[in-house]
């Protein structure tokens, strides 16, 4: 698990403001400009504790940056197909498939699978402007009561003729 301490440093006048993080055999550490600043980091990146010791430092140090939000394009290619998998209360499971086009998805099909077989239906062509806007349509239409996650972690990407998380790919590859 990876640790966020938040440091205050007083000497005489001079007021310092920190972040530390250790993952895994790091520990990297960031300076603010105040106490609020510092707060906030450690608020906008709580969910770095449970990621991978790479995944936090990588996240760590981009934070506050213009390369904080990782646009899709970057990481896989145009037309890529993508995945999302919901397991709906009844039993059976909603995938959704969508390609990257631009720094967009379009949403092509989705298979329902239950104990007999899977049903394939194309979808209309609806566009999400990213990864989350896309699986909270997806649990919106399978499991309404579902309020969101992570598409990073919870979206494959066809990649080298295998499903991979697109986490993974985040982390490993850039286009």
């Amino acid at each position: 698990m990876n640790k966020l301490f938040y440091t205050e440093l007083t000497m005489g006048d001079y007021k310092e403001y920190s972040v530390t993080l250790l993952a895994g055999e790091w520990s990297k550490y960031r300076t603010f400009s105040s106490a609020d600043e510092a707060k906030r980091c450690i608020a906008t990146l709580k969910h770095i504790k449970q990621d991978t010791a790479l995944a936090a430092l990588e996240q760590f140090m981009r934070y506050g940056t213009k390369n904080f939000r990782v646009p899709l394009s970057s990481v896989i290619e145009q037309g890529t197909l993508i995945v999302h998998q919901v397991n709906c209360l009844d039993g059976t499971v909603s995938l959704w498939y969508a390609i990257l086009e631009g720094d967009c998805l379009e949403h092509v099909s989705e298979v329902v699978c239950d104990g007999i077989g899977p049903s394939f239906r194309w979808k209309g062509s609806n566009t999400y402007a990213s990864l989350n806007a896309f699986i909270r349509a997806h649990y919106a239409a399978v499991r309404p009561h579902r309020k969101g996650g992570n598409g990073w972690k919870e979206c494959k990407a066809m990649f080298n003729g295998k499903w991979t998380q697109l986490s993974v790919l985040r982390l490993t590859n850039t286009v």
